[in-house]
């Protein structure tokens, strides 16, 4: 996974870390687009503003089902 390639710190890498378990493995932007349903170009921007958990390693980008929906749940806020 592309988290043991990683040599950059985040609270979700540090959770993988300890033992938390991985979800599928999602590898190349057409496996996060589908997963994500929105564009690459979306998929970019979110990566630089919003830490939207991918990465390129060797050249291909990867993530992971259970980082993205644990990011997704997080981005989503209760209405009062």
């Amino acid at each position: 996974m592309w988290v043991a390639n990683s040599r950059k710190s985040s609270g979700s890498l540090a959770k993988i870390q300890k033992g938390y378990k991985m979800g599928k493995g999602l590898v190349g932007k057409k496996e996060i687009t589908a997963y994500v349903r929105r564009s690459w170009m979306t998929i970019q921007r979110w990566i630089i503003e919003d830490s939207f958990p991918a990465r390129k390693i060797d050249g291909v980008w990867e993530s992971d089902t259970t980082l993205v929906d644990e990011w997704k749940r997080a981005k989503i806020k209760p209405c009062q």
